[in-house]
Formats: C-alpha cells, structure tokens, sequence
C-alpha cells in the first residue's frame, strides 16, 4: 500500500513539474505509444461485451487502489474494484452499441516501470438517446507495468453522467 501512495506521489510531482508553457506537437514517446495501445486494447475489451471480470484482470494490479468523487473510501484490491467494474458495464449501453474512448488530456509522466497519465473516459449509457457519449470522467491513472503488461495500480477519478 505504501508501495502505491508513493507512486501517486511520483506522479503527481511528475505531473506538476511537467505543467507550464505547451510544448509543440511532438510524435509520441514509445511510452505514450504503449499506453494509447494498452487503452485501444481496454476499448475494445469494453465494447465487446466481455464481463467485469476479464475487463479487470486486463486493466488493473492485484493491489490497485480506486477512488474518486462519490466514493467513500478507496477500494483495495483486484476483487474490490471487480464489483465496481460490473456496476460501471451494467451502466453502459448494449454490447454493440457501447463506445467508449480514453484520451490523454495533459503531460505523461513516466519513469522506470510507471506511467501517470490524465485522462478522459466518455463512454454511451444505458438509455442513451443519440450515438454521442453521455457520461464522462476525468481520471488519473497510475499504471505499473507488470509481467503482462501495463496494469492499473491506482485510479483517481471524479464526473459522471452528462444528461
């Protein structure tokens, strides 16, 4: 757990030291461009209708730490955040009509092993009324990489539903 509140703070120093004047365009980083692959992987994980399950064990550490507005106190571990994946497809349109994205908002911060990136999530809901994403959250992540591959290891997020 340590282990973890530390790699947040890399991250957020990381990420503070990084803010200032925009840099020109510049052609992604082999990082940046393992983290937007890892992200077209979860995407596709998403819209394909798989279960909670198989989503979390592809995006998130055994030990990963979750929390963000609404949440009362951080979930620990794999199995924790399980059940928060399954309310969070459950909320989502059908299989074949879910589209959600991930995008990089701001600076990645990476050293050996770690990525921290801002990011936007927008996805389409359950009873979404036109093809436009209707829920989006501004998220943190942290991301350890691991035997198979790149891994959750904490998540901060805050927004919700756009309606």
């Amino acid at each position: 757990m340590r282990q973890v509140f530390r790699l947040a703070a890399l991250a957020f120093l990381g990420a503070g030291l990084m803010c200032g004047a925009p840099a020109a365009a510049q052609a992604p980083t082999p990082v940046e461009r393992e983290l937007e692959a890892t992200f077209r992987r979860l995407e596709e994980i998403i819209e394909s209708g798989a279960p909670a399950d198989v989503l979390t064990r592809e995006m998130y550490t055994t030990d990963t730490v979750v929390t963000g507005y609404g949440v009362d106190a951080p979930r620990v571990g794999i199995a924790a955040e399980e059940r928060a994946i399954a309310g969070f497809l459950d909320s989502l349109a059908a299989p074949g009509q879910r589209r959600c994205r991930f995008a990089v908002f701001g600076p990645v911060s990476a050293s050996e092993g770690v990525i921290a990136a801002f990011t936007n999530l927008t996805c389409r809901g359950r009873g979404a009324t036109s093809p436009e994403p209707d829920q989006k959250y501004h998220v943190l992540y942290v991301f350890r990489k691991t035997t198979a591959g790149w891994r959750v290891s904490l998540e901060m997020f805050g927004g919700g539903l756009l309606r």
